[in-house]
Protein backbone atom coordinates (compact mmCIF):
# COMPACT_ATOMS: atom_id res chain seq x y z
CA UNK A 1 0.00 0.00 0.00
CA UNK A 2 3.03 2.37 0.82
CA UNK A 3 4.22 1.62 -2.83
CA UNK A 4 1.01 3.05 -4.34
CA UNK A 5 0.92 6.35 -1.84
CA UNK A 6 4.23 6.72 -2.70
CA UNK A 7 3.68 6.77 -6.49
CA UNK A 8 0.58 8.88 -6.23
CA UNK A 9 2.30 11.39 -4.64
CA UNK A 10 5.19 11.51 -6.55
CA UNK A 11 2.76 11.25 -10.11
CA UNK A 12 0.46 14.67 -8.53
CA UNK A 13 3.56 16.37 -7.32
CA UNK A 14 5.12 16.06 -10.70
CA UNK A 15 1.88 16.65 -12.55
CA UNK A 16 0.31 19.70 -10.39
CA UNK A 17 2.44 22.57 -11.61
CA UNK A 18 1.33 21.66 -15.23
CA UNK A 19 -2.67 21.27 -14.37
CA UNK A 20 -2.91 24.48 -12.57
CA UNK A 21 -0.88 26.28 -15.47
CA UNK A 22 -3.61 24.85 -17.69
CA UNK A 23 -6.93 25.11 -15.41
CA UNK A 24 -6.03 28.12 -13.83
CA UNK A 25 -7.62 31.55 -15.11
CA UNK A 26 -5.73 34.35 -14.28
CA UNK A 27 -7.47 37.79 -14.54
CA UNK A 28 -4.89 39.79 -13.37
CA UNK A 29 -1.44 38.75 -13.53
CA UNK A 30 0.40 41.08 -11.82
CA UNK A 31 -1.44 39.72 -8.63
CA UNK A 32 0.37 37.86 -6.30
CA UNK A 33 -0.25 34.44 -6.02
CA UNK A 34 2.87 31.86 -5.59
CA UNK A 35 4.40 32.11 -2.27
CA UNK A 36 7.42 30.18 -0.47
CA UNK A 37 7.34 29.08 3.43
CA UNK A 38 6.50 26.48 5.95
CA UNK A 39 4.26 23.90 6.44
CA UNK A 40 3.45 21.50 9.48
CA UNK A 41 0.57 19.03 8.61
CA UNK A 42 -0.30 15.69 8.12
CA UNK A 43 -1.37 15.80 4.39
CA UNK A 44 0.59 19.14 3.31
CA UNK A 45 3.53 17.87 4.22
CA UNK A 46 5.94 19.31 6.74
CA UNK A 47 8.93 21.52 6.38
CA UNK A 48 9.44 23.85 3.37
CA UNK A 49 6.42 24.83 1.86
CA UNK A 50 5.94 25.93 -2.11
CA UNK A 51 2.07 27.30 -2.45
CA UNK A 52 0.20 28.78 -5.79
CA UNK A 53 -2.42 30.72 -4.34
CA UNK A 54 -4.89 31.73 -7.77
CA UNK A 55 -7.37 33.95 -7.79
CA UNK A 56 -9.46 31.36 -9.75
CA UNK A 57 -9.04 28.01 -10.25
CA UNK A 58 -6.68 24.98 -8.75
CA UNK A 59 -3.80 25.74 -7.32
CA UNK A 60 -1.41 23.46 -5.03
CA UNK A 61 0.63 23.56 -2.23
CA UNK A 62 3.57 20.99 -1.72
CA UNK A 63 5.55 20.41 1.36
CA UNK A 64 8.91 18.78 2.01
CA UNK A 65 11.48 17.71 4.66
CA UNK A 66 14.61 15.47 5.04
CA UNK A 67 16.25 15.03 8.79
CA UNK A 68 19.33 13.14 9.57
CA UNK A 69 21.74 12.72 12.55
CA UNK A 70 23.90 10.03 13.69
CA UNK A 71 21.05 7.72 14.76
CA UNK A 72 17.98 8.68 13.77
CA UNK A 73 16.18 9.94 9.89
CA UNK A 74 13.48 11.50 9.08
CA UNK A 75 11.73 12.26 5.69
CA UNK A 76 8.06 13.89 5.13
CA UNK A 77 6.38 14.82 1.53
CA UNK A 78 3.14 15.90 0.60
CA UNK A 79 1.50 18.04 -1.99
CA UNK A 80 -2.00 19.24 -2.02
CA UNK A 81 -4.52 20.58 -4.68
CA UNK A 82 -6.19 24.06 -3.71
CA UNK A 83 -9.64 24.66 -5.72
CA UNK A 84 -10.46 28.25 -5.41
CA UNK A 85 -14.29 29.43 -3.38
CA UNK A 86 -13.09 32.52 -2.09
CA UNK A 87 -9.73 34.56 -2.98
CA UNK A 88 -9.44 38.26 -1.80
CA UNK A 89 -6.82 40.59 -1.14
CA UNK A 90 -6.37 39.67 2.20
CA UNK A 91 -8.09 36.25 2.45
CA UNK A 92 -8.68 32.99 1.00
CA UNK A 93 -10.85 30.16 1.06
CA UNK A 94 -10.13 26.88 -0.51
CA UNK A 95 -11.29 23.09 -0.85
CA UNK A 96 -8.00 20.48 -0.70
CA UNK A 97 -7.56 17.48 -1.81
CA UNK A 98 -3.99 16.21 -0.96
CA UNK A 99 -1.60 13.10 -0.20
CA UNK A 100 1.63 12.53 1.67
CA UNK A 101 4.31 10.15 2.74
CA UNK A 102 6.11 9.87 6.13
CA UNK A 103 9.68 7.69 6.61
CA UNK A 104 11.64 7.77 9.58
CA UNK A 105 14.43 4.98 10.96
CA UNK A 106 15.69 5.15 14.15
CA UNK A 107 18.28 3.37 16.56
CA UNK A 108 17.91 2.53 20.09
CA UNK A 109 20.51 0.92 22.77
CA UNK A 110 19.52 -1.66 24.91
CA UNK A 111 21.25 -3.22 27.27
CA UNK A 112 21.05 -6.67 26.96
CA UNK A 113 20.67 -8.05 30.76
CA UNK A 114 21.91 -12.45 30.15
CA UNK A 115 25.21 -11.08 28.35
CA UNK A 116 25.54 -7.64 30.01
CA UNK A 117 25.95 -5.55 26.64
CA UNK A 118 24.72 -2.92 24.99
CA UNK A 119 22.33 -3.80 22.21
CA UNK A 120 21.45 -1.47 19.02
CA UNK A 121 18.05 -2.01 17.43
CA UNK A 122 16.93 -0.83 14.09
CA UNK A 123 13.54 0.28 13.61
CA UNK A 124 11.86 1.85 10.56
CA UNK A 125 8.19 3.28 10.71
CA UNK A 126 6.57 4.19 6.95
CA UNK A 127 3.33 5.94 6.49
CA UNK A 128 0.99 7.38 4.19
CA UNK A 129 -2.82 8.80 3.31
CA UNK A 130 -4.79 11.17 1.55
CA UNK A 131 -7.09 13.20 2.92
CA UNK A 132 -9.37 16.29 1.55
CA UNK A 133 -10.91 19.50 3.91
CA UNK A 134 -10.93 23.06 3.87
CA UNK A 135 -8.00 25.73 4.03
CA UNK A 136 -8.77 29.44 5.51
CA UNK A 137 -6.02 31.66 4.21
CA UNK A 138 -5.20 35.46 6.10
CA UNK A 139 -2.78 38.00 5.11
CA UNK A 140 -1.31 40.01 7.89
CA UNK A 141 0.62 41.78 5.51
CA UNK A 142 0.21 42.40 1.99
CA UNK A 143 2.66 39.35 1.41
CA UNK A 144 3.18 37.54 4.31
CA UNK A 145 0.08 34.55 4.40
CA UNK A 146 -0.48 32.33 7.12
CA UNK A 147 -2.99 29.27 6.36
CA UNK A 148 -4.93 27.38 8.95
CA UNK A 149 -6.74 23.76 7.26
CA UNK A 150 -8.78 21.02 8.91
CA UNK A 151 -8.63 17.62 6.88
CA UNK A 152 -9.92 14.75 6.89
CA UNK A 153 -6.73 12.20 6.76
CA UNK A 154 -7.77 8.51 5.76
CA UNK A 155 -4.81 5.96 7.55
CA UNK A 156 -4.89 2.35 6.95
CA UNK A 157 -8.43 1.80 8.56
CA UNK A 158 -9.10 5.11 10.50
CA UNK A 159 -10.36 8.83 9.09
CA UNK A 160 -9.08 11.33 11.64
CA UNK A 161 -10.09 15.08 11.17
CA UNK A 162 -6.12 16.71 11.45
CA UNK A 163 -5.23 20.12 11.76
CA UNK A 164 -2.82 21.80 9.71
CA UNK A 165 -0.38 25.19 9.83
CA UNK A 166 1.27 27.00 7.56
CA UNK A 167 3.06 30.41 6.55
CA UNK A 168 3.90 31.53 3.14
CA UNK A 169 5.72 34.60 1.75
CA UNK A 170 4.05 35.62 -1.75
CA UNK A 171 5.73 37.48 -4.72
CA UNK A 172 4.55 37.55 -8.12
Amino acid sequence: MYRYVLTISLILGLLLPGATTILAEEDNPKELDTGFGFSAGSICGNGFSIKKMPMKGVGYQAGIIYLQTKDDSYFNFGCEMLYTLHRASSTALYLIFGVSYEAHSYIEEHWNLDHYEQERVHDNGVAGGFGMGISYNYARWERLWWSGELVLRAYKEEVLPMPQFGVHYLFK
